[in-house]
């Protein structure tokens, strides 16, 4: 019985493993697709802004565009959450200097030299001892 239980502890490992992988391929494919999506939003945001500009100043008139500006950024912020999501899938992080993708664990940004200020696990941890 020793090969059995083996061999039933090692399916369902397998299986484990396979439930795990495929929720984060959904997951990383479900953000593929909202980024799209967004980015489909943004462009026809920045058409429509296009167009009033336009329509304004080919009669002279004052056009407001003061709402469309907001969804527009707030629209591009979305979108830069969701490739910092999709890069952390690929590990991957964003320099905030130059908005370049590096390596997880880098010390500093391959394009713009930036230095990451990453804590360690065991500097949260001789910190939090010391406030102790």
């Amino acid at each position: 019985m020793g090969i059995m239980d083996d061999v039933i502890t090692g399916a369902k490992q397998t299986a484990t493993t396979i439930g795990k992988k495929s929720a984060e391929f959904y997951d990383f494919a479900k953000l593929k697709v909202l980024l799209a999506e967004t980015k489909s939003n943004l462009s026809k945001k920045y058409e429509a802004l296009g167009k009033i500009t336009y329509e304004a100043e080919k009669s002279g008139a004052f056009a407001d565009t003061t709402e469309i500006i907001v969804s527009i950024d707030i629209l591009k912020e979305k979108i830069t959450e969701l490739e910092d999501k999709l890069a952390e899938h690929k590990n991957f992080i964003r320099c905030e200097s130059c908005d370049a993708y590096n390596t997880i664990g880098s010390k500093f940004c391959n394009d713009c030299g930036a230095s990451f200020n990453i804590a360690s696990k065991e500097d949260d941890d001789d910190f939090n001892a010391d406030a102790q």
